[in-house]
């Protein structure tokens, strides 16, 4: 497990790091959501803020109603972020048995550069 750094010195490179835990399990729950969870590892002292979305693994299309979730995270802290697939995607789901979405994060340093995280979610219909 990723532990918390010092920040990072100025410069050109983005001063954020995302780490994505997969320890939720990928469940749908009735409301047709998935919890992620999200930890800063490392941040300028304002944390980790920025937005994530689950993508079609396909498709690349968005499959999060909200299309975009806003996240701000102290640094070495983590949350867990309520992301609602469509209807499209939660039947696909569940016609499935499960989806293999991509989970994509930017965080924005106080700089504006960004971090850009990009992991695999497996997501199987709640019981």
């Amino acid at each position: 497990m990723p532990r918390a750094l010092h920040p990072p010195a100025a410069g050109p490179c983005p001063r954020s790091e995302l780490f994505f835990d997969d320890e939720l399990g990928g469940r749908l729950d009735r409301r047709g959501r998935v919890a992620v969870l999200l930890r800063c590892v490392a941040a300028a002292s304002a944390g980790c803020r920025g937005t994530v979305r689950l993508l079609d693994d396909v498709a690349t299309r968005p499959v999060a109603a909200s299309t975009v979730v806003r996240f701000r995270i102290p640094v070495g802290q983590r949350r867990s972020l309520m992301l609602r697939l469509t209807r499209r995607g939660r039947a696909s789901v569940t016609r499935n048995g499960g989806a293999l979405l991509t989970l994509s994060a930017t965080a924005v340093d106080p700089a504006g550069r960004r971090t850009v995280l990009r992991d695999g979610i497996g997501v199987s219909p709640g019981r």
